[in-house]
């Protein structure tokens, strides 16, 4: 599809709320203009290996002063000295950048939505410190971020923890983070529920930022460490501690955490108190607990777990 088709779309669907763009090179400024011209209710825009360039993103949310939702992934034609994209107050309460030269052309719009409550960058060239402390300090209600390959050190952690809402974190291969981010994040964002770390192998998280996580973190109900080798201390704190935990996964190697689906989990390492109560927080997420172990098996510190068939 092209300019033409796009024009002639949205001259007849102008109650339009939801436009995704996926790989139409041969759409250019015009027909983003049009966008903003003539669909002035959209609510959501998703742009995907697009070449229209951030000047034209910033027409579109111009115009569309009650977008909501905005994805954009891979956009050509976004370089430095271009424009910013929304520079005034807007709506937007889920942002999602991904591989963009320079995404940070999109902090405008963060910092000036009244409601963002879910922020996304991944795989942005930049550096995003100065950026997280900006929305941070707005956006005491933002609830679920998620920072994958790009370049934050503590010092936009330090920032983040003053989201005192915050429910999801992932952090992921951010090679300059460490367990001083971690810990204040820990300290201040008491009600984080999951939290996802690749350390990417830089032993710059570990158990330093663990402790932290296990002492502050009561509520936590998810845990992924991909890339990070904690001690079995470290381990039982977490499991004496976050009595709500249901999901932890270790994850040693290069291979990206997508989904758990257990079949079996033997808990080990551990003294009977500490397996008494990940035994008690099975039971309680509708697990079913196994006493009989493999063969040769006599181990009295480890116990079997099967998923129960209602969980199917």
């Amino acid at each position: 599809m092209n300019d033409e088709g796009l024009i002639l779309i949205l001259l007849r669907c102008i109650n339009l709320t939801w436009l995704k763009l996926r790989e139409y090179r041969e759409i250019t400024e015009a027909g983003m203009a049009a966008i903003g011209k003539n669909c002035k209710a959209l609510k959501k825009l998703s742009c995907a290996s697009c070449v229209f360039g951030i000047k034209r993103i910033n027409a579109v949310i111009s115009h569309c002063q009650g977008l909501e939702e905005l994805s954009v992934k891979r956009l050509r034609g976004a370089h430095d000295g271009e424009e910013v994209v929304g520079s005034g107050t807007t709506s937007v309460t889920p942002v999602c950048l991904k591989e963009i030269v320079n995404g940070q052309s999109f902090a405008p719009l963060m910092i000036g939505s009244k409601r963002l409550r879910s922020l996304k960058v991944i795989g942005c060239l930049g550096d995003w410190d100065d950026t997280l402390e900006k929305i941070e300090n707005l956006h005491a209600a933002l609830v679920d971020v998620h920072l994958e390959k790009i370049q934050v050190s503590d010092v936009g952690l330090v920032g983040l923890s003053k989201c005192l809402n915050l429910d999801t974190l992932h952090i992921v291969k951010t090679a300059e983070c460490s367990n001083v981010g971690l810990n204040l994040v820990a300290k201040n964002c008491r009600i984080l529920r999951k939290l996802h770390v690749d350390g990417w192998r830089t032993n710059r998280i570990g158990d330093d930022g663990l402790i932290f996580v296990a002492k502050h973190c009561i509520n936590l109900q998810e845990l992924a460490l991909i890339g990070i080798y904690p001690t079995s201390s470290r381990l039982e704190a977490i499991a004496s501690k976050c009595k709500a935990l249901e999901r932890c996964c270790i994850w040693p190697s290069k291979t990206t955490l997508r989904h758990v689906f257990s079949q079996q989990v033997i808990l080990s390492d551990g003294d009977l108190s500490t397996l008494a109560n990940m035994k008690f927080n099975l039971e309680l997420n509708h697990l079913t607990i196994e006493t009989d172990m493999p063969q040769g098996s006599e181990d009295p510190s480890m116990l079997g777990c099967r998923e129960a068939a209602e969980r199917r």
